[in-house]
């Protein structure tokens, strides 16, 4: 490594203090911390909730699996989320059909 990548990881470093030191003044409470104090719409919680979750299955669980198994576990964890997406997709959004957030 050169003084440019140390340079560069120092400055990711001082901008993660900075961030953190800034939220922490916002913060007054869990629900400051959990909810952004009640003004996150539905939509965006719901898509970090589902995130979260994917997350630390995904990435982090079927990867010491696959690991200690071997990679076909996570083949067989995926197919049938595709098969249940697949029909989910031509019974509740047929094709022709407008979405309903449009």
């Amino acid at each position: 490594m050169n003084a440019l990548d140390y340079s560069v990881m120092a400055l990711y470093a001082v901008m993660i203090v900075c961030i953190t030191l800034w939220a922490m003044r916002r913060i007054g409470s869990t629900k400051d911390f959990f909810a952004a104090g009640g003004k996150m719409p539905w939509w965006l919680s719901g898509v970090s909730h589902h995130m979260s979750g994917y997350s630390a299955a995904v990435f982090v669980a079927y990867a010491a699996v696959a690991y200690n198994v071997g990679i076909t576990i996570y083949f067989w964890w995926a197919f049938p989320i595709s098969i249940a997406v697949l029909l989910g997709a031509a019974i509740f959004a047929p094709a022709g059909h407008v979405c309903a957030f449009t």
